[in-house]
């Protein structure tokens, strides 16, 4: 076999692997097999408690001092809510505005004694003058598990069309963790399983996701 004949098969076998590997994420993210890796599960002597016990302690996390809120909703048994940003300020020449949002949806599985966390992260930004304010939109939404993030992010502006009034129109600091490991620890204390999960349909299965 000479040289090229070598090389073309390595590279055919090396495409192939790629191809299965690429496929094997695809299932894995589409059958939740994902969540048996990051889910943490309680200390085998904590007792389980109920799902409308465990409801209230997930509520009883919420402080109005934070910038992040645990609310019931219709649709989720809970959910974390951090509007990280939601401002609109005037440069020198343009009009800037900025949303930024993390959230987390949870569904408890009581039968097999697991809380489902699906996290989002969105952020919309526009640059543009007074009348016609879409002349460069920027827009990223997230599903999934976000395993980590901190960012720090400060923003001047006049908060007037080239008024006086210049300052600092957006100042945050998002830790994750912040919202979300209160969650995770209160989960783990009540003698549930923190499950994470990567789709709007694992919420919801019927079939246990972390084992």
């Amino acid at each position: 076999m000479d040289t090229d004949a070598a090389f073309t098969l390595v590279g055919l076998a090396v495409g192939i692997l790629g191809a299965a590997f690429a496929v094997g994420v695809v299932m894995a993210v589409l059958r939740g097999s994902f969540s048996r890796v990051l889910a943490a599960k309680p200390p085998a002597h904590v007792a389980p408690v109920g799902r409308q016990e465990l409801i209230e302690r997930l509520l009883a996390l919420d402080d109005p001092a934070q910038p992040f809120h645990y609310r019931t909703d219709s649709q989720y048994d809970l959910v974390a809510e951090w509007r990280i940003a939601d401002a609109s300020w005037w440069g020198f020449f343009s009009r800037y505005r900025l949303q930024e949002t993390y959230r987390a949806k949870i569904c408890l599985n009581e039968a097999h004694r697991e809380a489902r966390v699906l996290e989002e992260r969105a952020r919309v930004r526009w640059v543009g003058n007074g009348s016609q304010p879409s002349v460069s939109w920027e827009a990223h939404r997230f599903q999934g598990v976000v395993l980590a993030e901190r960012t720090r992010e400060v923003e001047y502006g006049f908060r007037r069309p080239l008024s006086p009034d210049w300052g600092r129109v957006v100042d945050y600091d998002f830790d994750v963790w912040r919202v979300k490991g209160p969650i995770r620890d209160t989960v783990l204390a009540s003698g549930w399983i923190f499950c994470p999960v990567t789709r709007e349909s694992h919420l919801r299965a019927n079939r246990p996701l972390a084992r």
